[in-house]
């Protein structure tokens, strides 16, 4: 795929990747391709506890400048401030109208939340398995999702106006709202990703620094230990938890999950089919995708992937697996890469590896 496509489009630069970037190449290629201001905080403007069985849910609602977004943070009710926090980043799955919300909240069966959880996470709420092992888990929206989904006056923007009139003819609550604004969320994600071009920064930027700006708020708070946090997510969500614990360091131990490729490798010709808005622009310039790994060491990471994951192929998975063992060579046990055999899906198997893995490293 990839001889195809340069034989079509042309090479247009000269200068070779780097085979193995040191942290400060790193560092600087990532902060000219993503525009990150590492200090932004969201503030909070509200905050509501509900008590469950075994942990509090507290819904937590934030501004940052213009935006407004919501975080949930789950506490394990025999367990003594400040907890331990495992942040637990969403993926994308084409599901735009709820974001946090498929990790912990019940659902009725046959419901499309039920169905989804079913198909990506084999049925389980798995942050409340975390929960249950004594940490705290801290789920945000990620821009474009939940709460941070299109606001309807863009939607009345962009879509034709029947299709604009059939959905407000709609419950928002039910079904087949939630179908019809995902599927006009998914055709409008490139008309915003241009938009968003056009303002001089990118969508991957833009996902990265209101999940930094999360974080930021989470480290202000007393009931947390900053010193025992880590990162985990799927899919879009893997992407989410990488970007974030390269760019920020009081993240202890970082899982991803059936989000390692290559852009230009094993994830070329697959946008028909992938989360093409979180690519990071030019960046097969200058590095590869795993590569970021170098300002994680010498932290803890665990990366699983699934063997017949049709999104991150099994032919490349040894190179990036070598790749990964040479970022790591000087403190290999700080790394490990789990293969399982599932496609792209967060396996029970898969959820109680990483629950084992934070269990050790925090």
């Amino acid at each position: 795929m990839k001889e195809k496509f340069l034989k079509f489009v042309g090479k247009h630069y000269l200068n070779p990747k780097n085979s193995l970037p040191d942290r400060d190449f790193i560092r600087r290629i990532l902060s000219l391709l993503l525009p990150i201001n590492s200090k932004l905080c969201f503030v909070e403007k509200e905050r509501k506890s509900t008590e469950k069985d075994f942990y509090f849910e507290e819904h937590i609602k934030a501004q940052l400048g213009s935006i407004e977004s919501e975080s949930v943070l789950l506490k394990p009710k025999d367990v003594k401030p400040p907890f331990p926090v495992v942040i637990a980043f969403h993926d994308h799955g084409g599901y735009y109208f709820h974001g946090k919300e498929r990790l912990y909240m019940d659902a009725p069966p046959g419901s499309f939340m039920f169905e989804y959880r079913k198909k990506g996470y084999q049925g389980r709420r798995w942050v409340l398995d975390l929960v249950k092992n004594g940490f705290a888990v801290f789920c945000p929206d990620a821009f474009y999702f939940g709460s941070r989904r299109l606001k309807m006056e863009i939607v009345k923007e962009f879509v034709e106006d029947e299709v604009y009139q059939e959905l407000i003819s709609l419950d928002e609550e039910s079904d087949e709202y939630v179908r019809l604004f995902n599927k006009i969320s998914s055709r409008l994600e490139p008309v915003i990703w241009k938009n968003i071009n056009l303002l001089g920064t990118n969508w991957p930027a833009v996902l990265l620094n209101e999940d930094i700006a999360w974080i930021n708020y989470l480290l202000t708070r007393e009931d947390i230990d900053r010193n025992r946090m880590g990162s985990i997510g799927f899919s879009l969500g893997g992407f989410r938890s990488f970007l974030t614990s390269a760019l920020k360091p009081e993240i202890k131990a970082c899982v991803v999950v059936c989000f390692m490729g290559e852009f230009d490798e094993n994830m070329l010709g697959k946008c028909a089919a992938h989360t093409f808005m979180v690519h990071i622009p030019s960046l097969s310039r200058y590095m590869s995708f795993p590569d970021i790994a170098g300002l994680i060491f010498p932290r803890d990471l665990l990366i699983i992937a699934g063997e017949y994951d049709h999104l991150f192929p099994k032919e490349r998975i040894t190179a990036i697996k070598e790749k990964f063992e040479k970022i790591y060579n000087q403190l290999p046990e700080k790394l490990s890469f789990k293969v399982f055999p599932e496609g792209h899906v967060f396996s029970l198997e898969m959820q109680e590896c990483s629950i084992k893995f934070f269990k050790k490293t925090l």
